[in-house]
């Protein structure tokens, strides 16, 4: 209704203003920007499937707002700041995924697989191969590997051809 249209038009209006005082170097504004976002962060800097132990996803939050302080200079309102935040926690997730997986391997080669939804964007989320699963870890990966072939029974025969090869052959 004509309500909640005002009131995101307000919220857009008080986040512009919030974001150009942050931006100026407010530490009143950022006080603001940090306890009206920092439920979002931590949300997603703690969500189980990255498999951070407590002081990592804490240390994650702090990195995001301390990121903030220059990526908030290129925000360019083209999305709420919301999804701004919530894109910037979740790049720097997955970095920091990267790394720990990194090192777990010794080496820079990563096992990825696209196995997740995010609830919020209902885009992949990318979840790393744990070297050492559980049966539960197991049983999922099954379960994941039986639907990852029934989804390219259902294609097209070129274009499983092209998905198999490109990730199963050497294209």
């Amino acid at each position: 209704g004509a309500m909640s249209f005002n009131s995101s038009v307000k919220n857009a209006d008080n986040d512009r203003e919030l974001i150009e005082e942050c931006v100026a170097g407010s530490d009143k504004a950022w006080d603001e920007l940090y306890s009206k976002h920092k439920q979002l962060v931590y949300k997603i800097c703690h969500w189980d499937r990255w498999h951070f132990n407590f002081d990592d996803a804490e240390d994650l939050v702090q990195e995001v707002f301390i990121s903030l302080k220059d990526s908030l200079k290129r925000f360019n309102y083209e999305s709420s700041l919301d999804t701004f935040i919530s894109n910037l926690a979740k790049k720097r997730c997955i970095s920091r995924l990267r790394h720990l997986t990194a090192q777990k391997r010794g080496s820079g080669a990563i096992h990825a697989s696209i196995d997740q939804i995010d609830p919020d964007t209902d885009q992949p989320v990318i979840v790393v191969a744990d070297p050492n699963p559980g049966p539960a870890a197991v049983l999922e990966e099954k379960e994941t590997k039986e639907e990852l072939i029934h989804a390219l029974e259902e294609l097209g025969e070129s274009c499983k051809e092209i998905i198999i090869m490109k990730y199963y052959g050497n294209l």
